[in-house]
């Protein structure tokens, strides 16, 4: 994976323009030797309307008798931090045995974190859903969504997540500080922090008023600030800059050579 980084890296580097997701891989970039100049941010936006008033279809799937239901979405891979949501989980189902934790998609990491619920003595209230085609039913099915990355760049759970007005835990990396303001559109944790984690999902559990209010936050700074509109005017603009800056070149090429 690391000799294709770098082949990418080196690709990049030829292309008139490179558009990323946050300014954490813009950065990244930059010290691979990618010009400022040729570097964009376009934060990823999402269908605001595919979220709303969606009926859940997981809840009874999954936990028809849950108090709550606790989701995540993602690869089921190391960075994203399942371990920690696990041992997490553990401390909340002490004082809160009624909530169920579920992880959808797939990924390498899915048999060890099966292994370790089972250590940890969770198997019971946590589900491994696998990849999903109803994510709007399944974000509609969850009281909270957690987001336990050790690296991020902008992840599109978290705006989906807020775009179907559910309160979110993440972990502060990346640019997840950009879209989620702590106690205001989401509760932001540091980074490998498992009691913090779990203090923040037991806040929303205990406090109603907060969820609400963190999801319906969540879910106008997402309409505001991330629509799939706002995104798509943002690419045009790019375009349009580099398809004039190519005619340009191309006329002073021409008067160039006329003389």
């Amino acid at each position: 994976m690391r000799a294709y980084a770098v082949l990418d890296r080196m690709v990049l580097r030829r292309f008139d323009k490179v558009i990323v997701v946050s300014d954490v891989v813009a950065e990244i970039l930059r010290r691979s030797g990618v010009a400022p100049e040729k570097i964009s941010t376009i934060f990823n936006g999402v269908d605001i309307e595919l979220f709303r008033g969606v009926a859940p279809t997981l809840r009874n799937e999954i936990a028809p008798d849950a108090d709550a239901i606790v989701g995540f979405v993602g690869r089921l891979v190391p960075e994203k931090g399942g371990a920690l949501l696990l041992r997490s989980a553990q401390q909340v189902l002490a004082l809160h045995q009624k909530t169920h934790f579920v992880l959808v998609g797939e990924g390498p990491s899915r048999k060890e974190w099966e292994a370790l619920a089972a250590e940890l003595g969770i198997s019971q209230q946590v589900s491994f859903a696998g990849v999903r085609d109803d994510m709007p039913g399944v974000y509609a099915s969850f009281d909270a969504l957690v987001l336990p990355s050790l690296i991020e760049a902008q992840p599109m759970c978290l705006l989906e997540a807020m775009a179907a007005g559910k309160p979110v835990v993440a972990t502060r990396v990346g640019a997840v500080p950009k879209l989620v303001a702590s106690g205001k559109t989401g509760l932001l944790v540091e980074c490998g922090d498992v009691a913090g984690l779990a203090s923040g999902i037991i806040r929303i559990l205990r406090d109603p008023e907060l969820a609400r209010r963190l999801g319906e936050n969540g879910q106008a700074h997402v309409s505001q600030n991330y629509s799939a509109e706002a995104m798509a005017k943002s690419y045009v603009v790019q375009y349009q800059r580099l398809l004039a800056g190519r005619r340009n070149r191309a006329r002073s090429e021409a008067a160039w050579e006329a003389n």
